[in-house]
């Protein structure tokens, strides 16, 4: 691979498919490296091949990001300075060819894709550049809702009660339901107890919370989206800016940031429900509020999330 290869500091270009091998989409082009567990050993051999667009397109490509393996297809999303060359194609490993897509399969022209995820129906849903979201299901592409996150989608995710979940780099998180005879939306922001509206990574841990990397540091969404806990440098984590989340294979999560990568192994307290509130009394700026004599317990159900807590975990720093 030559060094005038690079990649858009917004991308996530390098990905490693079931059977190990890895790809990574550069500027000058998509490489492909065989199967190996250490990332490491990358830089120390040739990769297996190379491949590009075809030669009506640039070969300079601006790759924006994300390629995945679904059904024996990879998925690559590009961008060129022209935004006339930007579109979504496959490759297809059984025949080593590529499919693109155009109008005609309903994904809009120039446009391009900046997040992927499979629910679990294996529709797939792509969030867009410049804002909005698409699925992907039965051969064709269709838009989401109208508005729909309107900045940059950073992240999507299939938590494991399938919901979706999508990032932007300006509307927080908006969550929904796939399975829904009719799709509801439920948005989360820093009204709603984030930190930042600025998200840039998702990542769930084996509890079933989900991690949002923000602007400001990690936000720890309970399952039942009923809590948050913040994380910051405070707890060890190398930056605040947090680019990337991931959770391996042995439940560990990892988060990259411009500063550096830290990793948490959330404990068993996460899975834990919290113990019953009950109110003695109540004051608003320093005013009293009428409650029962007994006390009362209070009831959250209507509050998407409550104000985010600082955790006492810590990060361990690589």
């Amino acid at each position: 691979m030559p060094i005038t290869a690079g990649a858009l500091w917004t991308s996530n270009p390098a990905f490693q498919d079931r059977e190990g091998e890895w790809w990574v989409l550069t500027t000058v082009g998509l490489y492909h490296f065989a199967a190996t567990e250490d990332v490491a050993t990358l830089d120390q051999g040739r990769p297996a091949g190379r491949l590009y667009r075809p030669a009506t397109v640039s070969k300079a490509i601006r790759s924006f990001t994300f390629s995945k393996i679904r059904k024996a297809r990879l998925w690559i999303s590009t961008r060129d300075p022209d935004p006339a060359r930007w579109g979504l194609c496959t490759w297809d490993r059984s025949t080593g060819t590529f499919h693109y897509f155009s109008e005609a399969d309903g994904f809009p022209s120039q446009k391009a894709v900046s997040a992927f995820a499979e629910d679990q129906n294996g529709s797939l849903w792509l969030g867009m550049v410049d804002g909005g979201v698409l699925r992907y299901a039965q051969g064709r592409f269709s838009e989401v809702a109208a508005g729909l996150a309107s900045s940059l989608v950073t992240a999507v995710h299939a938590d494991r009660q399938g919901r979706i979940w999508i990032a932007s780099s300006q509307s927080g998180i908006t969550i929904v339901n796939p399975n829904a005879a009719q799709l509801q939306f439920k948005n989360l922001t820093i009204s709603e107890g984030l930190t930042s509206n600025n998200i840039r990574s998702l990542a769930e841990d084996s509890h079933g919370n989900v991690y949002a990397g923000t602007a400001r540091g990690v936000d720890r969404i309970s399952s039942d989206m009923a809590r948050v806990t913040h994380y910051s440098i405070a707890n060890g984590l190398a930056g605040d800016f947090v680019i990337a989340a991931f959770r391996d294979s042995r439940g560990t999560l990892w988060f990259g940031t411009p500063s550096g990568l830290s990793r948490l192994a959330p404990d068993e307290r996460t899975a834990e429900a919290p113990a019953p509130i009950r109110l003695s009394g109540l004051r608003i700026a320093g005013e009293s509020r009428p409650i029962s004599r007994a006390g009362q317990h209070a009831d959250f159900e209507s509050r998407t999330i409550a104000w985010p807590e600082q955790s006492t975990d810590r990060f361990l720093r690589d």
